[in-house]
């Protein structure tokens, strides 16, 4: 007695398509819901001042960076400005003593009607009550502009921006795999796309 015949596997329906194509849609629907809700937490993660003038921040120990927004709104009101020449930046420690404040690494960031770029960099060694004081050379009081204070900000955007490029290209990918094996094994079985 002879044994039976291998049948052939049956090649993958055209479902499949449908399938990768789901996928690639998911993958790009996640992105954007990464990118928002990253988006909307980090803005939140900023406190913004309108200088010149003195601020009391509630800090915890930690790197902040000082940014200066060129276009903002705050409260209602339009805030544009292309520089600070003749602004005098200063933190001082709950105790009273000025913290040192070291130029910034370069970083820039545009979102929600908010568009600013690292000025400085500072460390509040412990929690409390910091004083952010800016003011002109010449005593004016204006033009006023806008400054945020954050921390972490630089490094929590470009996880934002890598984290959606992995849903992004995860969901290609996957829906890539899918595709081309799905054609591949309907061609293999004589049938078309």
């Amino acid at each position: 007695m002879s044994a039976p015949a291998p049948t052939a596997a049956t090649p993958p329906g055209r479902i499949w398509y449908l399938v990768a194509l789901a996928i690639f849609i998911a993958g790009m629907a996640t992105m954007a819901i990464f990118l928002l809700t990253r988006l909307t937490g980090m803005e939140d993660g900023l406190v913004r001042v309108i200088v010149p003038g003195e601020h009391t921040l509630a800090l915890a120990a930690g790197t902040y960076t000082i940014f200066h927004e060129t276009q903002g709104v705050i409260d209602g009101k339009i805030y544009s400005s292309s520089g600070l020449s003749g602004l005098t930046v200063s933190v001082a420690a709950p105790d009273g003593a000025t913290i040192p404040l070291t130029e910034a690494s370069s970083g820039r960031y545009s979102f929600s009607g908010h568009t600013g770029y690292a000025v400085f960099d500072f460390t509040a060694a412990a929690a409390g009550d910091y004083t952010l004081a800016a003011s002109y050379d010449d005593g004016a009081t204006g033009p006023e502009t806008v400054l945020a204070v954050g921390a972490g900000f630089l490094s929590a955007i470009l996880g934002t921006v890598f984290g959606a490029l992995a849903f992004a290209f995860g969901g290609a990918i996957i829906a890539t795999i899918i595709m081309v094996g799905t054609l591949v094994k309907r061609r293999r079985a004589g049938l078309r796309f």
